[in-house]
């Protein structure tokens, strides 16, 4: 007997100029929602009519944070995102969502001009959301959530930081 299974990744390339200067590969935990709603997408695929929107990346910082929470399957958020202010949230554009095999890639990039030039801040954890997101912090369901260990720290005069999550879609077999 088979049985589908899901399992996610996250990629961060931090870059100064040309340069990589930090990169991370984790695992992502997959929320209850998350799984919720990404059946929904297979349903809109299937011509249902059901509507969920665009898919956005964002990210947290440890600002104000005692200490940051693991993922857990029932998250609805990350610890903190960062505000719009210091940097919003990333929509994946349609040309960034592309099928590799049996992989479903979003990428975005967060440039240097995007965000307070003068708050440079700690990256602690990072999340896909989908299904009522928008650019502001808060909105839509939380999909998958990855906590950065250790943290990332990004300055956003000089740094580009490049996160590609990736949903590996395989068969389980059981016997």
């Amino acid at each position: 007997m088979d049985s589908f299974r899901i399992q996610g990744f996250v990629e961060f390339t931090l870059k100064r100029g040309k340069k990589i200067i930090r990169k991370f590969k984790r695992k992502n935990l997959i929320t209850n929602l998350g799984l919720e709603t990404l059946a929904k997408g297979l349903l809109i695929g299937m011509g249902s009519g059901v509507i969920i929107g665009d898919v956005y990346i964002g990210l947290g910082s440890d600002d104000g944070l005692p200490f940051v929470p693991s993922p857990s399957i029932t998250d609805l958020a990350l610890a903190n995102e960062l505000p719009d202010i210091n940097i919003p949230r990333k929509i994946v554009a349609a040309g960034d969502m592309v099928l590799d095999s049996n992989h479903a890639v979003l990428e975005v990039e967060f440039a240097t001009d995007e965000g307070n030039p003068d708050v440079p801040f700690n990256l602690v954890d990072a999340g896909v959301f989908w299904d009522g997101a928008t650019v502001v912090r808060n909105t839509g369901v939380l999909v998958s959530r990855v906590l950065i260990v250790p943290i990332f720290p990004k300055d956003p005069t000089c740094d580009i930081l490049n996160v590609r999550w990736i949903y590996e879609f395989n068969r389980k077999t059981t016997t």
